[in-house]
């Protein structure tokens, strides 16, 4: 699932074209006509051009804050925006196939944001203690939820390959190797923000699971 939708968004990318509203809700599981499994991000609805800023709404949140960037949950402008925010949520979608949860938690709209910006994402373990250690897996994970984007992939296709990498056995001999320490962020201050988002259902989460033959959210 990761690697198909790491493609879809890389093509996105390719043309300076941001998502900015990623989640369960827009990744849709169907099959093609030999059953295979196919993947497609859908509702590109408040994506932006990253060169065009003619409709940008200054001070204004748009996506779901469950799975909104660092950099959208801070206030950045939208023509600021890179790819690199979608990384982000690809990151909390990822944590969340992994886990069965997202790795914040708030019963509003700014408690998410504010989390976004002020906690780190509690280890794997922590929200489900009967998984196995990954910590190669983990790694790439939280490499993708950086608070600094400069920290994070280089491209969507980048997280997906490290994944992939990470979530091979290891080599006959060949030993795990251990999670580096968690950097500390000094918190941004968030501007006050109309919370906006495309879906009624803030903190709803669809589990990825079997699907029909039609496209169906996971």
């Amino acid at each position: 699932i990761l690697q198909q939708a790491a493609r879809g968004l890389n093509a996105a990318h390719k043309l300076s074209i941001i998502h900015r509203d990623l989640k369960p809700d827009n990744i849709f599981l169907t099959h093609g006509d030999e059953g295979e499994l196919i993947v497609k991000v859908v509702d590109f609805g408040i994506a932006k051009l990253r060169e065009s800023a003619t409709h940008t709404m200054t001070g204004t949140v748009l996506g779901t804050p469950a799975y909104m960037s660092y950099e959208q949950a801070s206030g950045m402008r939208s023509d600021e925006l890179d790819a690199r925010s979608d990384i982000y949520s690809l990151g909390v979608v990822v944590y969340e196939m992994l886990t069965g949860r997202t790795p914040f938690h708030s019963d509003t709209p700014v408690g998410y944001l504010r989390k976004h910006l002020m906690e780190e994402p509690p280890p794997f373990r922590a929200v489900k203690p009967e998984l196995p250690a990954l910590p190669e897996v983990e790694r790439v994970v939280m490499k993708a939820l950086a608070k600094d984007r400069e920290e994070r992939h280089g491209s969507a296709l980048e997280f997906a390959r490290e994944f992939a990498r990470a979530a091979s056995p290891p080599a006959p001999g060949e030993s795990p190797k251990p999670l580096a320490a968690t950097k500390q962020v000094e918190p941004a201050i968030a501007r006050p923000a109309d919370v906006r988002s495309s879906t009624a259902r803030h903190g709803g989460r669809t589990p990825f699971g079997p699907t029909t033959g039609s496209g169906t959210p996971p």
